[in-house]
C-alpha cells in the first residue's frame, strides 16, 4: 500500500488535515503508516489534525506509531490532534490513557475550533 493509498491530505493555512484510509493499523502496516507522515511532519506545520473515520481496529503497535508520530510533531513544538476515532479505537485509547497524551477530539470541528483558538 503507498502512502498515497493510505492517507489523503489536506492543506490549509497553518495546518493539514489527514484523513487516514486505512481500516486497521496493526504490525504489518504501521511502518509505513509512519513513513506515509515524514513528508508532512518535515513541513513542521504547527497543527496536524488526524481524522481516523475509516479505521475501525487499532493494535498496540499501531498505537506505538501514533505515539512516535506525535512525539516526532512534539519535537518542533507542533499539535496533533486525532478525531473520527471509533468506538471501539476510542475505548482502547481510553483503557491505556491515550487520549490524554494524543490530544483526541470527539469530531474534526471540535479539533478545528481548539486550533482557531490557539
Amino acid at each position: 500500500m503507498s502512502s498515497g493509498d493510505m492517507i489523503e491530505t489536506e492543506y490549509q493555512d497553518k495546518l493539514v488535515i489527514i484523513r487516514l484510509k486505512m481500516p486497521q493499523i496493526d504490525m504489518f502496516n504501521v511502518t509505513e503508516l509512519i513513513e506515509s507522515f515524514k513528508e508532512i511532519i518535515d513541513k513542521q506545520l504547527p497543527n496536524i489534525i488526524l481524522d481516523m473515520s475509516a479505521t475501525g481496529f487499532i493494535d498496540s503497535s499501531g498505537m506505538g506509531g501514533l505515539i512516535r508520530i506525535h512525539q516526532q510533531i512534539k519535537q518542533y513544538e507542533g499539535n496533533f490532534m486525532i478525531t473520527g476515532l471509533n468506538p471501539k479505537v476510542a475505548n482502547l485509547m481510553r483503557l491505556t490513557r491515550s487520549t490524554k497524551y494524543l490530544n483526541c477530539f470527539d469530531s474534526l470541528e471540535d479539533a478545528l475550533q481548539e486550533v482557531r483558538a490557539s
